[in-house]
């Protein structure tokens, strides 16, 4: 070994020298494909890609559609459809004037009996006549006003009435417009009234029983049938009247 070669430290003594290594290739490196997009979280605080904020009502059903015959528009509908169809009931079963004879000759009555129980109220000194007979009239005011809301229902007019009815009616009570002129001259008013007034109430009640059970429409048989019993209590007043003075 020539002692003026120098030395390689790094090779190890008593060992071939060794061929220099190859150098690695440095290769190019590949180009990285994009990051793709990651979905969004619950905690991202920015709208969602894609997302139609209108989705939901897209697949909720749609609201019902407002019905005709809601609200307060239907109810005065349904009221004015069932007044049609009373009043047509009423006139159906009335079935024509002739049927309506009693209830006719019932009102021509009770409109003559309210002018003369007027005419004998001022005239009455018994209190307790005065009373009954104050009850009496507004008896007749409120059967009066029924049975000629009934007649116009049924399409029944006072011109449609019987005039034989009317005029026999009339003469009935203008007799007893004079039997009651003769009481009052002669002191006798009250006794005489009360026991007149008992003998045309049950008149009243007579024709009344027969027109609840025979009359064809309903409604005159119900008319019939409270405006009896209403009477009955003023009948048995009248009947067991006695003129004490008071």
């Amino acid at each position: 070994m020539d002692p003026n070669q120098p030395q390689n430290p790094q090779q190890p003594q008593g060992y071939p020298p060794q061929p220099p290594q190859p150098q690695p290739y440095a290769a190019t490196p590949a180009p990285q494909p994009a990051t793709p997009p990651q979905p969004p979280t619950a905690y991202s605080s920015q709208p969602q890609l894609g997302y139609d904020p209108n989705y939901l009502d897209s697949i909720a059903p749609a609201p019902p559609a407002p019905k005709f015959f809601s609200g307060s528009f239907g109810k005065i509908f349904f009221i004015m459809i069932g007044l049609l169809f009373l009043a047509v009931s009423i006139i159906i079963a009335f079935s024509g004037k002739d049927n309506t004879a009693d209830l006719q000759q019932m009102a021509v009555r009770l409109d003559n009996l309210n002018k003369t129980t007027n005419i004998v109220h001022k005239n009455l000194r018994s209190s307790n006549l005065s009373t009954v007979n104050s009850n009496y009239r507004l008896w007749i005011a409120d059967s009066k006003r029924q049975a000629e809301e009934l007649l116009s229902l049924g399409g029944v007019k006072k011109t449609d009435y019987s005039k034989d009815m009317v005029a026999e009616e009339n003469t009935l009570m203008i007799e007893l417009d004079e039997k009651y002129e003769d009481a009052r001259l002669n002191a006798k008013l009250e006794r005489i009234y009360s026991s007149s007034m008992a003998s045309e109430t049950e008149k009243l009640l007579n024709l009344f029983n027969v027109m609840a059970r025979k009359n064809k429409s309903e409604k005159i048989r119900e008319y019939a049938e409270n405006a009896s019993k209403n009477l009955e209590p003023l009948h048995k007043s009248f009947d067991e009247f006695v003129d004490d003075g008071n």
